[in-house]
């Protein structure tokens, strides 16, 4: 039966093929029928002596093209839109069984000397491979690969099996959660770059800077990055899906004559080209940049620290949630390293074991909605139909009135959630479009959370209080502003700190000051339970998601969407900083003359 079925999907997939890619139909049966007849060729021959066959392989090929321009003060300092192709090739291989295989298994001695089987040809994840293709040169990509991924796996699956004989395994959870075969085609068409439009736009929102001369630096910049990706595993799923994001970033930095730095920056993201903010405005998201920078030119200094109420609008509230809380929704599996049990990270353990109790305050629900596309007429960042495994994308409630209900999964089961809800993306488990919804009870006008927040204060004696109106993006700081900076070691946020430079001390009698010098601080997980009230107005933060690299895995820019209104926490921290500045310039800019 299940041959049957595997002949009629084989069958179906041709046929959508021939039907949906007139242009490149050659091309494309040429890839899926390599990637098909190496599959099968290994499932039946690969073998060591003494060893197990595999029970699983899965082949990912992904091909992608990338345009950029970056431009400052009106001139073009980088320029790349030939749109040369990069093909990476990536081949999982698993032995044993579902139950029990070689996965989730941490080698301490092949993360320094390597795997016994290293060689240059035996490359398995994210193999590059030539992009012009032909099917007996993926063919012989394939094998290499299949090759090499296969003595990596048979050498774990004993390791692995050697560091746990004679435990007494109390955790019985699979290793792999099985699948029903698919065929999914979730593709449309890339729009063209054009090279000649957005040179000139890079140069002419830059040009905005330039009559500035009390900016240091500052860069405009246009990324676009078009994807296909092909899949074929061993059970009978395939798919050919497109991905891709264009980003539109600005970014100015300067320094007091304190010596204090003065960053801010913003990042357009969307989907497609066409989705951009027009010239008009993107003038205006520029001169209100320059306007800020002024503005904390000319700020006073937080002089002391402050430990109380903090109000976050929007699109702070995205960036906190981000930064602290988001992260933890999604469910880890441990892994075995070479010594026992560990957990596979330290980041996003926060709830692993908190199914069932309190996250937040009652009055807060939040999902996570892959499947919706768009929100009051805003196209969502996060939006996919199917994740990397080739599973439909399900929509989650993951808080329901403050209690945890589940966490977002792959095909690797952990404790309490055994299959998978469609989350894997970009090798990671991760959130979509997440919604944050409160309780209209619970909502206030941006005027309300002020004067809320003021009353807050005023019962701790405290003179004011702190609003957060910005923070930049943990993607915009490590790809955008740490390289357009020098000495760049003021913003590292390594001991959990937030970078911003839209502070403000909100008096009782109701005026507003801009503050420089501070660093927000003490947040965590549990600090969302003591969120007091939330706004009624909702905001739309498209943005990518910056993985930091661990041991185990290299840094990844996720496309998500965070979706939601202004928070006002009962505590939160402003330290006054104690960064070493860089030293001020000892003429001014050439400009200023």
């Amino acid at each position: 039966m299940l041959c049957t079925m595997n002949k009629f999907i084989l069958g179906f997939i041709s046929v959508l093929l021939s039907s949906l890619y007139v242009n490149s139909a050659q091309i494309d049966n040429q890839i899926i029928q390599a990637m098909r007849d190496e599959l099968k060729r290994s499932m039946n021959e690969l073998h060591l002596k003494g060893l197990e066959k595999p029970y699983y392989i899965e082949y990912i090929l992904n091909i992608s093209s990338e345009y950029s321009i970056s431009s400052q003060l009106g001139a073009v300092c980088y320029k790349s839109v030939e749109g040369n192709k990069v093909a990476l090739l990536t081949t999982n291989v698993r032995v044993g069984d579902y139950k029990f295989d070689n996965t989730g298994f941490n080698d301490i001695s092949y993360m320094f000397f390597g795997s016994t089987t290293d060689d240059d040809n035996e490359v398995y994840i994210d193999r590059r491979i030539p992009a012009e293709f032909d099917y007996n040169m993926l063919r012989r990509e394939l094998w290499l690969a299949t090759d090499a991924a296969y003595k990596v796996a048979a050498e774990e699956l004993t390791k692995k099996k050697v560091t746990l004989d004679g435990k007494i395994i109390r955790d019985t959870t699979w290793n792999f959660s099985k699948a029903n075969p698919v065929v999914t085609i979730d593709t449309n068409s890339f729009e063209a770059f054009d090279a000649e439009k957005y040179t000139k736009l890079t140069k002419d929102i830059s040009k905005l800077f330039a009559s500035h001369s009390d900016i240091i630096s500052s860069n405009v910049e246009i990324n676009y990055i078009p994807k296909i990706i092909y899949y074929v595993n061993s059970e009978g799923i395939e798919y050919i899906k497109n991905e891709g994001y264009v980003t539109f970033n600005i970014v100015g930095y300067t320094q007091r004559e304190d010596g204090i730095p003065i960053v801010n920056a913003h990042s357009c993201t969307a989907n497609k080209l066409s989705e951009l903010p027009t010239t008009d405005s993107l003038t205006v998201i520029t001169n209100r940049i320059i306007s800020n920078i002024e503005a904390n030119m000319k700020a006073s200094i937080l002089e002391d620290s402050y430990v109380g109420p903090v109000l976050f609008e929007e699109p702070a509230a995205a960036e906190l949630l981000i930064s602290y809380f988001a992260n933890n929704l999604s469910a880890v599996p441990k892994n075995v390293l070479s010594s026992g049990w560990s957990t596979s990270d330290n980041s996003g353990l926060a709830f692993q074991n908190k199914i069932g109790s309190r996250v937040l305050p009652t009055f807060i629900s939040i999902e996570d909605k892959p499947s919706q596309s768009k929100y009051k007429n805003i196209n969502l960042l996060g939006h996919y139909k199917i994740d990397d495994d080739g599973i439909a994308a399900r929509d989650v409630e993951l808080v329901k009135d403050g209690y945890l209900k589940t966490l977002l999964s792959t095909r690797i089961p952990v404790k309490k959630i055994n299959e998978s809800n469609g989350h894997k993306r970009y090798n990671q488990t991760i959130y979509s479009n997440l919604f944050v919804n409160s309780n209209k009870s619970q909502q206030l006008t941006n005027k309300e959370l002020k004067k809320q927040l003021l009353k807050l204060c005023k019962d701790r004696e405290l003179p004011y209080g702190i609003i957060v109106k910005n923070i930049i993006s943990s993607n915009l700081l490590e790809n955008s502003i740490r390289s357009l900076i020098p000495r760049i070691d003021f913003v590292r946020n390594d001991k959990g700190n937030l970078l911003s430079f839209d502070i403000y001390k909100i008096y009782q009698d109701g005026h507003e000051e801009l503050v420089v010098g501070g660093d927000l601080s003490g947040f965590n997980a549990a600090s969302f339970k003591d969120i007091i009230k939330t706004g009624k107005d909702i905001y739309i933060y498209n943005t990518l998601l910056f993985k930091y690299a661990t041991l185990f895995s290299g840094s990844l820019t996720l496309p998500v969407s965070i979706i939601t209104p202004s928070l006002l926490l009962e505590e939160g921290e402003l330290k006054v900083s104690e960064a070493d500045y860089p030293k001020l310039h000892y003429i001014k800019s050439p400009l200023a003359d």
